[in-house]
């Protein structure tokens, strides 16, 4: 996630980012909104999903097309037409040395999954294929 306020963040290096996001999150919504810090009071506004990966894939100088290419298991119960592997990997090309961008979406997966046993090594080959120098 990031700020709608882009001056909020300002990385000086590019960042390879990973967003991990359900379309049913009820806490951070998929589409955006303002945070219910609870107690009837509220948080800033924050961008939707798509938005703030896009941000950092502007940081990171990235393309400013997303490819949705692949798919990955993250939830152990959730399911596809195509199988278990239910999250549409967007991906931002192009991105300076250090920096990437992905959304990795969940449809009808809330703010917390019940991970799959492939989901730990899906994240560790991102991190992975993106180390800091």
């Amino acid at each position: 996630a990031t700020y709608l306020d882009r001056t909020a963040c300002a990385p000086v290096a590019p960042v390879a980012v990973l967003e991990i996001h359900g379309t049913a999150d009820d806490a951070v919504a998929y589409a955006g909104g303002t945070l219910d810090l609870g107690g009837g009071q509220t948080g800033g506004p924050y961008p939707g999903a798509k938005a703030s990966v896009a941000t950092w894939a502007k940081y990171d100088g990235c393309s400013t097309s997303s490819v949705v290419n692949e798919h990955v298991d993250v939830d152990a119960h959730l399911v596809s037409a195509d199988g278990p592997a239910e999250a549409s990997v967007m991906r931002w090309a192009g991105c300076r040395r250090g920096g990437a961008a992905e959304l990795w979406t969940i449809p009808g997966g809330g703010h917390d999954q019940d991970i799959s046993d492939a989901f730990a090594e899906a994240v560790l080959d991102f991190f992975e294929a993106h180390r800091k120098p």
